[in-house]
């Protein structure tokens, strides 16, 4: 029975959480939110022009190329980011859940038998 109680108490609550925990860490790795900011005003896909040796119009038309291709990769990667860190809160909360019901569930069971044996009295 003491095993019982060991397990109920100690070790499954650990694989809950390490269970979250590598939830949590393989949704992050799979976006990799630090690395989006490091890379934040980087070229979006690396599509840069070239203005060696071109008239000044068309280092201007590159200049702007290269700006507007750094502002769409910093939109992807900041709504990249974000749905990263909404997706580790969500998975967080139901982690907690999980971790809160299974130490409600006993207590659940206990007051239904409760209640059962109450209407049948």
């Amino acid at each position: 029975m003491s095993e019982f109680f060991y397990w109920y108490l100690s070790e499954m609550p650990r694989d809950i959480l390490t269970l979250g925990r590598r939830y949590v860490g393989s949704g992050w790795q799979f976006f990799n939110p630090p690395l989006l900011m490091q890379t934040l005003v980087a070229p979006w896909k690396r599509d840069r022009q070239s203005t060696d040796g071109y008239p000044l119009g068309q280092r201007l038309a590159a200049a702007i190329e290269n700006l507007m291709s750094r502002f769409l990769g910093a939109v992807v990667r900041l709504v990249t980011a974000g749905v990263a860190m909404i997706l580790a809160l969500i998975e967080s909360i139901l982690v907690l859940i999980a971790f809160l019901v299974w130490f409600l569930v006993p207590f659940v069971a206990i007051a239904l038998i409760g209640l059962g044996v109450r209407i049948l009295l």
